[in-house]
């Protein structure tokens, strides 16, 4: 006398598992064309295209003098040097600062912490813009803005130990490129530069609130 066979609940037919597979997978009918990683606008690393963009927070004061020094005092507050100050158009407009490390942490430039992550492991500085204009009941608005930019260096290739020295620098070789260009070849591209990523909300919020707290 033979004994029935038991099958358990989690054993399922060769056939039936190579049938579900290929439900629930489906199948690709055309390859997807992947897009790098440069492919984008080179608008957007403008700080014109940033600058551009409305401010979310702003402070108003009915006395256009008041509301200016509140500006001035805000951006000194945070560690900025005034670089432009045009009384007449109302705008206010501060030296690039290279944003703080974690470890600096009495510096108000970077309030918040992932930022101060992001600015210890590459170069990262700020700008404050102040734009102070009229409205129609006779008071004055200023926008703060906070324009964020990224330093991007050329790789150089090292050799030998003589090369270290140019490792932070214009090699002969660029110096050439960058100072004698063929007439009609398109410019090449420069060993250093800095490009915009966008714009700071937290520190644009603190900056309204300080000139509302110096107004009061």
């Amino acid at each position: 006398m033979t004994r029935p066979q038991r099958h358990s609940a989690f054993s399922i037919p060769l056939s039936a598992f190579c049938i579900l597979i290929c439900i629930t997978s489906g199948c690709i009918t055309h390859a997807s064309s992947p897009t790098p990683a440069t492919a984008v606008d080179p608008v957007t690393a403008t700080p014109r295209y940033w600058l551009n963009k409305p401010a979310p927070y702003h402070a108003t004061a009915a006395d256009y003098d008041l509301l200016w020094y509140a500006c001035e005092g805000a951006a000194r507050h945070a560690l900025f040097r005034l670089d432009r100050e045009d009384y007449r158009d109302g705008v206010i407009i501060t030296y690039p600062l290279i944003s703080r490390q974690v470890f600096e942490f009495w510096r108000p430039d970077t309030p918040d912490i992932d930022d101060a992550l992001k600015s210890s492991l590459s170069t990262i500085r700020r700008t404050i813009r102040f734009d102070i204009t009229s409205n129609a009941d006779g008071t004055w608005t200023a926008t703060p803005k906070v324009l964020v930019e990224h330093w991007a260096q050329a790789e150089h290739r090292i050799t030998t130990a003589f090369h270290y020295r140019s490792a932070f620098g214009l090699t002969p070789a660029e110096t050439a490129r960058t100072t004698a260009q063929d007439a009609g070849a398109p410019p090449p591209p420069p060993p250093s530069y800095w490009y915009a990523t966008g714009r700071d909300d937290t520190m644009e919020k603190r900056l309204a609130a300080a000139v509302r707290d110096r107004l009061e």
